[in-house]
């Protein structure tokens, strides 16, 4: 009889939650420095800002491993790491107060988050990919703008961020993947160090070839800048008529009028000169290009995400809940989920339908795919709920509204027959 022998100290669903947490964490590390290279030179990114997010990193996740195994956050404790971290990235980096607030808020909002569901099934969003990336283009284009540096931390950073979640999502598949033979392990084993190899190895070639890349980017964005010369070079000089309009129904008598006096100052063509060259347009096409950034990032997730309803006794209870003063508080959960959980939904409804069928000594054994294990329960059931449940499991397919209806109501059919046909027993 074959057994499964699991850590200690976490079980084997923890250890998998911890590599997903892990995962999430590190990518929103990465947002962090990715938002701060709009804001600060490369020395004070490399000096102050990396060193910051290392502390916070070791701080922080020890804290969710504690958390994890107790099944809850405790608040005092996840406000004194924040309060330490924000300490030490104040005193000891000289990071701005404003912005250690800024970073602290923002991660703390995220670590909530990561405890809402039960589902220990690694799924990165095509959306945070997109939002990713463009904001490191945005990046780019403000930092060539103000002369920042950061266009090899830029490409670091996106770098890690392909390397991070392919590295951890084959790290954890690989743990799911049942036993087996030894040989078969250490293939497995290696697999995700070779994803990760070809990444590094692609980021490698690209920085042979990111001069010539840059060129050809930067030659495409002139051109661009040049399509939007038409729109701002009349907005600017239709400001400038507004204000010059406005200027000749001011007077200085009228400003006397008032008790406001103007110094008087003779200016010559030299000053108006420079006075005008003040008002540049590097900062308004800035503006311009993060709205368009903004707008087409509004537009993508906007459209991915499409919300359907579903039975609130469908719904499944989150794994961790905030716990304040020692006890857990349940928290009420709405019925409607969200284009990107349709998956979870149909993996927590076979998982509902495993506890009920072990409960009655007829569980799903290891490495059974279900269409054994269906056959062994004596259970009849269409291909095309089969079909659907392996194009969610191995991430081929997300799910309709119709397909997901269909598939929890079976699964709700096969749990009530296994209970009634036991009771009868």
């Amino acid at each position: 009889m074959e057994t499964k022998i699991e850590n200690s100290f976490l079980t084997s669903r923890q250890q998998h939650l911890l590599l997903k947490i892990a995962l999430l964490f590190g990518v929103d590390l990465l947002f962090v420095m990715l938002t701060s290279t709009l804001l600060v030179e490369k020395e004070g990114i490399l000096t102050r800002y990396v060193p910051f997010i290392s502390v916070v990193f070791l701080f922080l996740y020890p804290a969710m491993l504690i958390w994890v195994k107790k099944k809850g956050i405790h608040s005092l404790i996840l406000y004194s790491v924040l309060l330490i971290s924000g300490a030490a990235g104040f005193f000891l980096f000289n990071i701005s107060l404003w912005m250690t607030a800024v970073i602290l808020l923002f991660l703390h909002w995220r670590i909530g988050s990561y405890f809402q569901s039960e589902d220990d099934q690694i799924e990165v969003s095509s959306s945070m990919v997109l939002g990713f990336l463009c904001l490191s283009a945005c990046s780019l284009i403000i930092g060539n703008a103000r002369d920042l540096g950061n266009g090899l931390i830029i490409m670091i950073l996106i770098l890690l961020l392909f390397s991070l979640v392919s590295t951890v999502t084959s790290i954890q598949r690989m743990l799911k993947g049942g036993s087996g033979e030894a040989s078969d392990n250490k293939i497995n084993l290696m697999k995700p160090f070779g994803v990760l190899l070809i990444v590094l190895t692609a980021g490698g070639v690209l920085s042979v070839f990111s001069t010539y890349a840059r060129s050809g980017f930067y030659w495409i964005l002139n051109k661009v800048f040049w399509l939007f010369s038409f729109l701002v070079n009349p907005l600017f000089a239709l400001l400038e008529k507004v204000r010059d309009w406005i200027m000749s129904k001011i007077s200085r008598d009228t400003l006397s009028g008032f008790g406001l006096k103007l110094p008087e100052e003779k200016i010559d063509e030299t000053q108006q000169a420079a006075f005008y060259e003040g008002m540049s347009f590097p900062w308004l096409n800035e503006i311009l290009i993060g709205i368009f950034i903004l707008a087409v990032i509004i537009y993508f997730v906007k459209k991915r995400k499409i919300t359907y309803e579903i039975e609130s006794d469908g719904q499944i209870a989150p794994l961790m809940t905030k716990v304040k003063k020692g006890k857990i508080q349940p928290k009420d959960y709405s019925a409607i989920i969200h284009y990107s959980e349709a998956g979870n939904a149909i993996r927590q409804a076979v998982k509902e339908l495993e506890k009920e069928a072990a409960a009655k000594q007829i569980g799903r054994k290891s490495n059974e795919n279900i269409r054994s294990w269906f056959a062994r329960m004596g259970m009849n059931e269409d291909e095309s709920f089969f079909s659907l449940y392996e194009t969610v499991r191995y991430g081929t397919k997300i799910p309709d509204e119709k397909e997901v209806s269909f598939f929890l109501q079976c699964v709700k059919q096969h749990i009530s027959i296994l209970r009634d046909r036991y009771m009868e027993k």
